[in-house]
C-alpha cells in the first residue's frame, strides 16, 4: 500500500488507497474526497453523450426506435380487451381467442357499402369505438 497517497471512500465504506483506482473506475470526485452521486466519465462509456455525425438522421433513427417491434408490441398488447390480456390459457388457446378477436375487427380497403364508425381499423380505434358503444 502506498503511504503517500489519499485514501479514499468507497459508498461501501472500504478504502481505495490511489487517483489511479478512482480513475479507473470513471468516478467523479467531490472536494471533501469522497465520491459524487453524480458519475459521468464519456471515456469509459457512462452517460455518454456523442455528437450525432449527420444532424439531419435524428428524425429518421426518431421513426425507426417509435415503430420498432420492441416499443409497438407492449402499445398493441396492452390495447387488447381485458379478458385478452390477462387469460391464463396456453399459447394456442391465446391465438384463438385473439384469431376471434381480430376477426371482427374490419379489413382495408373500406367496401363501398361499409361505414367505419371508428377512426381507423386499427385495434386501439376499434375498442375504443367498442368502448364507446358499450360494448367493452
Amino acid at each position: 500500500m502506498n503511504y503517500n497517497a489519499h485514501m479514499y471512500t468507497a459508498p461501501d465504506s472500504s478504502h481505495i488507497d490511489t487517483k489511479e483506482h478512482i480513475r479507473d473506475l470513471g468516478i467523479t470526485l467531490s472536494s471533501d474526497g469522497n465520491f459524487t452521486q453524480h458519475i459521468h466519465q464519456v471515456r469509459r462509456g457512462r452517460l455518454c453523450h456523442i455528437e450525432r455525425i449527420y444532424p439531419r438522421a435524428n428524425a429518421r433513427i426518431k421513426t425507426l426506435k417509435e415503430n420498432a417491434f420492441s416499443v409497438r408490441a407492449p402499445l398493441i398488447f396492452n390495447a387488447l380487451p381485458r379478458y385478452l390480456r390477462e387469460s391464463t390459457e396456453h399459447l394456442d388457446g391465446f391465438k384463438n381467442q385473439l384469431d376471434k378477436f381480430l376477426r371482427t375487427i374490419p379489413d382495408q380497403p373500406k367496401l363501398p357499402h361499409y361505414h367505419l364508425r371508428a377512426a381507423s381499423n386499427s385495434i386501439i380505434d376499434q375498442l375504443a369505438q367498442r368502448r364507446a358503444d358499450g360494448l367493452y
